[in-house]
């Protein structure tokens, strides 16, 4: 029977490779998730081995001979387009989305050696109403015109995408993209790519010139009138990105305080002066979009305003 001292000698053993495994197993998920927080693929790390196996497997495949033969050498031949084949093409690998000002751009893998194009279709969250909004053709593997790396992204864009100009509820503030090889036969799509349209927070311009236009007197008011250039928001927006702007002027009474007078269009009246008040008016004005972003006040103006006679 074994003594004492060799059965917790053992159990020691046996709890140093306990401790060794637990080590092990947490650097590694440490390094999964380090992983995750620097390139944003950690996490993913099993879903994006199989991405690449499937992609690695597809590349052999992806270059042929005149005669259809395939090829192992990229440099000397071009890809087989589809040509009307009856055969589904292998679907895209869709792996990242840009988001920017009225458009949205998707990398994708391609991974089939028969289809005529890719279509990029679009829906909203409830993924029930799919659009095509783009179409490209069959890449070639000729490296005069285009690269033939299987493993070099290609890249198909949503060049009108929604840009929301105000909070909207779902599924409306989701975009649903996915890539889809098609030939004259069939098409396969691949997973869907879910983003958040662009959301206009960016203020307009500041605008210039504030200028005074004149002053006159009735209903026992003055009203000062001036004026400036236009302000101008995201280019993109077109008709969505009309601007406002907020005419102030200086309290008299609080420094640094600057009273709203309402909105405008392109010009402002001053209506709050006693008609036989003696005073001098600081006027400025601020550009303000559909989204409610307020540029930067212009350079303001003095203006002299003496008694109605």
């Amino acid at each position: 029977m074994e003594s004492k001292k060799i059965q917790v000698g053992r159990m020691e053993h046996y709890a140093i490779y306990i401790a060794l495994v637990i080590s092990m197993v947490t650097t590694f998920l440490l390094g999964v998730l380090l992983t995750e927080s620097l390139f944003g693929t950690g996490l993913n790390y099993f879903g994006r081995l199989s991405e690449e196996a499937k992609i690695g497997k597809a590349s052999a495949a992806l270059c042929y001979t005149s005669d259809g033969d395939s090829s192992s050498d990229c440099s000397q031949t071009k890809r087989r387009r589809g040509g009307g084949s009856s055969t589904a093409p292998t679907a895209p690998v869709a792996t990242h989305a840009t988001v920017l000002p009225g458009s949205v751009s998707i990398d994708f893998y391609d991974l089939s050696t028969n289809e005529e194009g890719f279509n990029l279709e679009r829906s909203d969250g409830s993924l029930a109403n799919w659009e095509v909004v783009t179409t490209i053709g069959a890449f070639t593997c000729d490296p005069n015109i285009y690269t033939c790396d299987p493993m070099m992204p290609r890249l198909i864009a949503d060049s009108n995408a929604p840009i929301l100009i105000s909070p909207q509820p779902y599924p409306s503030s989701v975009l649903a993209y996915r890539v889809r090889a098609f030939n004259g036969g069939a098409s396969s799509a691949s997973d869907i790519i879910s983003v958040v349209p662009f959301y206009d927070a960016t203020p307009p311009t500041t605008p210039d010139n504030v200028s005074y236009v004149s002053q006159s007197c009735r209903d026992a008011r003055h009203h000062v009138t001036f004026t400036w250039d236009e302000a101008t928001d995201l280019p993109e927006l077109g008709a969505a990105g009309r601007v406002y702007y907020h005419a102030y002027y200086a309290s008299p009474t609080l420094p640094g305080y600057w009273v709203n007078l309402g909105y405008f269009n392109s010009s402002a009246t001053d209506s709050t002066i006693h008609y036989m008040a003696t005073t001098t008016r600081t006027y400025t004005v601020a550009a303000i979009d559909g989204n409610g972003n307020e540029g930067s006040k212009a350079t303001p103006i003095d203006v002299d305003v003496t008694p109605c006679l």
